[in-house]
């Protein structure tokens, strides 16, 4: 039996995708020193590779709302940080840490297996890349789509579901983390 693809290649005629993956993602940031100032200096943060987590329908709602004419409704895109999954192991902690990040059994990180040439949009493929759920960010929308309009950033691909739900569910279960002021104590009985 043939496996499922995981991914699917990025298409321009279409809006992004939820669990796209997006390269050479720019992040304009201001320097510290100028918060407050009505002129500031502009610190670009260049990410290798990004992952979409705003989901579809808002994004197919608001790009058909620009092609008919009218204002998005849709301030900013959601995004994860992703690293090449080699480096995220050097930052994950030790072997036994690393062991369930790569099976995708960590709360806290999910690994995505690399994506062949032919269904990278660019034809290159991407290596195995690793997120961090503490790594997310927000840009504006329409900055998004021009950046990605002037190939200043490129859609590669996206994950096919179950896959990019898998990815979207686990990162919204580690957002709903509670920290509890003390862990729950369970006394043990003697058996009856």
């Amino acid at each position: 039996m043939e496996r499922p693809a995981k991914y699917i290649a990025s298409s321009d005629a279409e809006p992004p995708r939820q669990g796209e993956i997006i390269s050479g993602l720019v992040q304009v940031r201001m320097q510290l020193d100028d918060v407050g100032l009505v002129s500031a200096r502009a610190i670009p943060l260049i990410h290798p590779f990004a992952i979409v987590l705003t989901q579809d329908c808002d994004l197919e709602q608001h790009v058909g709302r620009i092609k008919r004419g009218e204002e998005g409704n849709l301030p900013s895109v959601l995004f994860c940080e992703a690293v090449l999954a080699s480096h995220l192991r050097e930052t994950a902690g030790g072997k036994d840490i690393w062991k369930r990040v790569r099976q995708n059994k960590d709360e806290r990180y999910h690994c995505l297996e690399r994506v062949p040439a032919e269904l990278d949009a660019t034809g290159a493929g991407i290596n195995a890349l690793g997120i961090d759920f503490k790594r997310y960010f927000t840009l504006p929308t329409d900055e998004v789509l021009e950046r990605i309009r002037r190939a200043e950033s490129r859609r590669r691909a996206y994950l096919a579901p179950p896959y990019s739900v898998h990815l979207a569910a686990r990162f919204y279960y580690y957002q709903m983390r509670v920290a509890l002021p003390d862990e729950h104590e369970i006394e043990q009985t003697p058996a009856v």
